[in-house]
């Protein structure tokens, strides 16, 4: 918070949903009050700023604190080139053991890429709990199916402290949530 903060998001296309692109992270890492009271996001990429995005322009945002996540509509003036998709299927497999990865920049550092595999899907079908090593700074990173390269959890942060296990919310669930 305040005038700088190391975060991670990423934009991409939710399937089921009429705006195109997104730029996704997490609700503590951009608010509704952020939304509000800023005028734009500097999207920096290894300390340089790579794309400005002007939240004075009509768009679409939706932010859900209880899940955690926050979609900003990018819209066709912001220039956005490369953007992930989510896992066609995601309604139809838990997921268990297969293996994914994430793209991160912790603490605003260089982009760096970490492996592991997915724990479980919990029972509500909101959060996915992972072994990807992560750092301060990977909040609102996408993990992704290594088999497809397609998303499917937005990660969030630790799950347990004393464990490797860390959390990420389900596509699947933000996809229904927004719908």
């Amino acid at each position: 918070r305040g005038n700088y903060f190391a975060a991670t998001g990423f934009f991409c296309h939710l399937p089921q949903i009429d705006i195109d692109i997104f730029l996704i992270t997490n609700n503590h890492v951009i608010d509704g009050d952020d939304l509000e009271k800023r005028i734009k996001i500097d999207i920096k990429i290894n300390d340089k700023i790579q794309k400005v995005i002007d939240l004075s322009k009509e768009r679409f945002t939706y932010t859900n604190k209880e899940l955690d996540f926050t979609l900003i509509e990018i819209l066709e003036l912001d220039n956005i080139d490369y953007y992930l998709n989510v896992d066609s299927y995601m309604g139809f497999r838990d997921y268990k053991n297969d293996e994914i990865y994430c793209l991160q920049y912790p603490l605003g550092q260089i982009l760096q890429f970490s492996e592991g595999e997915v724990i479980k899907i919990t029972k509500e079908k909101d959060k996915i709990l992972h072994n990807i090593v992560t750092k301060k700074g990977s909040s609102g990173a996408p993990i992704i199916l290594k088999e497809n390269h397609k998303v499917i959890g937005i990660h969030r942060g630790k799950y347990c402290e004393n464990g490797n296990i860390d959390i990420a919310i389900f596509m699947q669930y933000v996809i229904s949530d927004v719908k």
